[in-house]
């Protein structure tokens, strides 16, 4: 991290900078820039904001990777009305951000949208997630997830079309699984209907709870495009009051992979310039 922020630092006009934003996976208390717990990064308690400060001599606003992702949607999107809207993150891992009222919604103690880590499998087949649970629907739904069973696929079938884009089970990555996808592998595309389904069962928790109807795709698991929406869509509409899936939309979001980046610019445009 100080490597790249001290290329982009270096690269800035002088006295040009308003402050460093960052989104971060895990539970981050914004009010003091400190990562709680991020199992993917190992980190527990990090005082991140009060490092980078002390480094730049900038002012530095941390927050949830989806949360911030959120920000970004509700800011620089083009796919939601209103002032109320839900971006659900799946890339490698799963989570919502909450805009509530034109307001980010973090919750109590900075957690809210942390869907990634409910239990929805048990038994012998449910599988230890970095949060340090068992059965998350981030080690069935994720880009991990997703490269893993990819792997397993190839490894039982020779006729997969995995083969033609990655020479070994071991190299297939998320860039050739999205190429044997759209090259229709029958294989490849029950997964992902699979992993559609289950959020499409989650979208319709959050739904329930709070009413909000601009739910939005975003992550690197958004790239597998309509088959894994309209999968969600119907999950969704199968396992919700009938009204409320009559006027919640789901579609993806039009920023793509960078709308963490364009979130943490929003984060900073709001705490500097009350722009946001």
């Amino acid at each position: 991290m100080y490597q790249l922020l001290d290329a982009l630092v270096a690269a800035a006009d002088e006295g040009a900078l308003l402050g460093i934003g960052i989104g971060a996976p895990g539970v981050v208390d914004a009010s003091l820039g400190l990562i709680r717990q991020s199992g993917r990064l190992q980190w527990r308690d990090m005082p991140l904001q009060k490092l980078l400060e002390d480094r730049y001599h900038l002012p530095v606003h941390i927050a949830n990777d989806s949360h911030v992702a959120a920000l970004g949607e509700y800011t620089f999107g083009n796919g939601h009305t209103g002032p109320n809207l839900v971006v659900i993150t799946v890339g490698m891992g799963v989570s919502a951000g909450v805009v509530l009222d034109g307001r980010l919604h973090l919750g109590d103690s900075f957690g809210a949208g942390e869907i990634g880590h409910v239990t929805v499998v048990t038994g012998p087949e449910a599988q230890r997630c970095s949060c340090g649970n068992t059965g998350c629907l981030e080690t069935v739904v994720s880009e991990g997830a997703l490269i893993a069973q990819a792997r397993d696929i190839a490894r039982r079938n020779p006729q997969s079309k995995l083969h033609q884009f990655a020479p070994t089970s071991k190299a297939i990555d998320l860039q050739a699984i999205l190429q044997a996808f759209n090259a229709d592998d029958d294989d490849l595309n029950q997964v992902i209907l699979q992993m559609g389904r289950r959020l499409g069962y989650s979208v319709a928790t959050v739904v329930s709870i709070l009413n909000v109807e601009q739910v939005i795709i975003s992550g690197s698991l958004a790239r597998f495009g309509a088959p894994l929406i309209q999968a969600i869509r119907t999950e969704f509409k199968s396992t919700i009051h009938p009204m409320l899936a009559a006027k919640t939309k789901i579609h993806p979001s039009h920023l793509g992979q960078d709308i963490v980046v364009k979130g943490a610019v929003a984060t900073v445009l709001s705490a500097e310039m009350a722009l946001v």
